[in-house]
């Protein structure tokens, strides 16, 4: 009797020890969630600011100094590419964020992730020439964007199922303007859902 109470014993802590908790994998997306949240509240603290490199040493007055000195500021780190021929820190954000596998497309970006654009600039070209944070997705598919244009930092909006519609029927925006109309196109491309390119996971980047 003693040797079967000791064999089924075993055999019971052979059973638990085979089986994976959930509670880790929990508090790891728990803390994901935690970390893209105060991303986003930090990020939208600074609406309205103008003159960002006052805030600390960690910003630039643009767009790519305003997402990288959000990151910054809140410790997480990490080093852009030097092996590319462009001068323009978006672009080498997009270059650096592709070479790991972090840029994505679709409707449904994850919060604190980095939208780019091309081509919000006459001289911008084929080269990423924007970039803004994801705060939120409204019930309509409307992307909220915290990014930094001339006044400074401001909210953006996007509707990739709808990209070439500023205003709906009932005179909600879908889609703000980000770029200023040139005349030299005819169907020139001027609002946010038709100047996006692709999203990007800083946040994962920052931590491999």
């Amino acid at each position: 009797m003693k040797y079967v109470f000791l064999t089924f014993f075993l055999f019971s802590l052979l059973l638990t020890s085979c089986v994976t908790p959930p509670v880790k994998s929990y508090e790891t997306v728990k803390d994901e969630f935690a970390m893209r949240a105060e991303i986003v509240k930090y990020a939208r603290s600074l609406l309205g600011r103008k003159y960002l490199s006052s805030e600390n040493g960690n910003f630039r007055n643009d767009c790519s100094g305003f997402v990288l000195g959000v990151y910054d500021t809140l410790g997480y780190e990490f080093e852009l590419i030097h092996n590319t021929r462009s001068n323009q820190v978006s672009q080498v954000l997009y270059e650096t964020l592709s070479k790991y596998g972090l840029i994505y497309s679709g409707s449904s970006p994850g919060r604190a992730d980095v939208v780019f654009f091309k081509g919000t600039t006459v001289r911008s070209g084929d080269s990423i020439s924007h970039v803004g944070v994801v705060d939120d997705i409204l019930n309509d598919g409307t992307i909220l964007i915290l990014n930094y244009t001339s006044r400074g930092v401001t909210e953006l909006r996007m509707n990739l199922d709808t990209p070439r519609v500023h205003k709906d029927e009932s005179d909600t925006v879908k889609n703000d303007f980000l770029k200023k109309k040139s005349g030299l196109a005819e169907n020139e491309k001027l609002l946010a859902g038709e100047l996006f390119f692709c999203f990007g996971d800083l946040l994962k980047y920052a931590a491999l």
